[in-house]
């Protein structure tokens, strides 16, 4: 089993094989088909999410339009915005999160600016 911890541990996922899963009669509801990790230079960090998205396809042999959802989740909206424009996926495939888990569009009506990330 595998545990995925989150920032500020807020969340996390258990993660076992689908033959486990069989095992203990669990139903299956998922399978990881690739996953990447990326890094920029710190000028360039709001890109590092499309960099990552496009080696996890590549590693999963997808292309981007096999994807049905994609979520971003990223502490300021421009993040997501920006990755969402270089790899020209259309809005209504994206669910933007904030930290804690409220859709950006709402959280960034309901707090100031300065305490996003606070």
């Amino acid at each position: 089993m595998v545990v995925v911890v989150t920032t500020g541990n807020a969340s996390s996922i258990s993660l076992i094989s689908g033959k486990k899963a069989l095992e203990l009669g669990l139903q299956v509801i998922a399978k990881i088909r690739g996953y990447a990790d990326a890094a920029h230079t710190p000028e360039l960090f709001t890109t590092t999410p499309a960099l990552a998205i496009r080696k996890a396809l590549s590693n999963a042999g997808w292309e981007a339009s096999q994807v049905d959802y994609y979520e971003i989740n990223e502490a300021f909206s421009v993040l997501a915005l920006a990755n969402q424009k270089l790899l020209s996926l259309p809005s209504h495939l994206c669910h933007f999160v904030s930290l804690n888990h409220v859709p950006l569009s709402l959280y960034y009506m309901a707090y100031p600016v300065c305490v996003c990330s606070s």
